[in-house]
This record gives structure tokens, sequence and C-alpha cells, in this order.
């Protein structure tokens, strides 16, 4: 006898193996299906703003166990972060703002082109840091700097990180972050005021 399950649509009892219910005559989704839509149902209701304030608590806990990670040398120093959030955020949030759209390999297209754009913007960033350090740097003079909790020394096309207090530089990182969000939103909404006055 096979298993019993409860229609989602009307509670009735149906076999598992069935494809309509015989109650309401809902039509049951393949377990791969109905994943696929929850996952984009649940995707399409993020806004850039829970996105970035996810991105940042995973940056937060990357942050926090720097000092146990392998990365101890970087070719960009992590202030760059700061421009690669803002413009990754922005180009996330304008990514956003595309109509809606009903296919799932459009969805992802689309994704895929934000997030192209923001590793592209991140390269950008990344050659501008090596020319401001091969024009401020000269042969192998080191220049030492600081930053909050954040320790730098540059030479010639290489920056070495240190972070010597992470917690909270990378707690002002999520707390510019939100910040930013909440900017861009208030932005938003004043430009859609402004042009319902213009217009």
């Amino acid at each position: 006898m096979a298993e019993m399950e409860n229609c989602q649509n009307c509670g009735a009892e149906c076999p598992s193996d069935a494809n309509y219910c015989a109650h309401c005559g809902q039509k049951f989704k393949p377990s791969s299906d109905a994943f696929v839509d929850t996952l984009y149902g649940t995707i399409s209701r993020l806004t850039p703003i829970h996105l970035l304030i996810l991105g940042l608590l995973l940056m937060t806990i990357v942050g926090s166990l720097s000092e146990y990670l392998l990365i101890s040398k970087l070719s960009f120093g992590f202030s760059v972060f700061l421009v690669v959030l803002t413009i990754g955020g922005g180009l996330a949030y304008l990514g956003w703002k595309v109509y809606s759209m009903s296919s799932i390999r459009k969805f992802l297209l689309r994704m895929l082109i934000v997030f192209a754009s923001i590793g592209a913007s991140l390269f950008i960033i990344h050659i501008f840091d090596r020319v401001l350090l091969y024009a401020f740097t000269d042969g192998d003079e080191m220049v030492f700097y600081r930053m909050p909790g954040v320790y730098v020394a540059s030479s010639v096309g290489t920056r070495r990180v240190t972070i010597e207090n992470a917690p909270p530089y990378w707690l002002i990182m999520t707390a510019y972050g939100m910040a930013l969000s909440v900017i861009g939103n208030l932005a938003q909404r004043l430009y859609i005021a402004i042009s319902k006055i213009a217009y």
C-alpha cells in the first residue's frame, strides 16, 4: 500500500505517488521542482538590504577569525573593501530594480550579470590600487600606516595586512554598510518623490 501524504491545498490524504489530488484536483509537483520553487521564492523576497546585511555578517565572522586564517598577504588593502562594498552594493541594488522576471533562467542570468559587474568593479579597483602602490612607493621602501584595528605595511606591488583587533573593525564596517543601505533606500524614495512631482 502506498504511503499517504496530505495535500498542501486542501489537506486531504492522497497517495504519495499520485500526480493530482483526488479531492481538489491540485497538481503535485516533484520534490525537485518544489525545492526549486521554494528556493526561487525565498531569493526573490530578499531585498538588497537583506543581501547586504547577510554579506556583512559573513564578513564579520571571517574578520573575527582572520588571525586564524591563512590569508596573510593581499595585493590590495582592506580599506578597498569599503569602496567595493559601496560599488557592489549599488550594482546589486540597481540589478534588483530590474522588472521582475517569471523565468528562473532569466532570474539567474540577471544575478550572473549583477555579480559579474561586482567582480569587474573589484578588478578595476585592484588595478587602480596597484597603480597607486607603484606611484607612491620607490624601490624597496616600506610604507606603514594604520586603519581602525588594522596594521598595514606596503612595498612595491605588495601589501601585507595584519588585523590586530578584528571584531571592532569589522563591526564598524557592518554599521557602515547598514548605514549605506539605509541611505540608498532614502535616496531612492526621494528620487521617486521628485520624479512624481516633476512629471
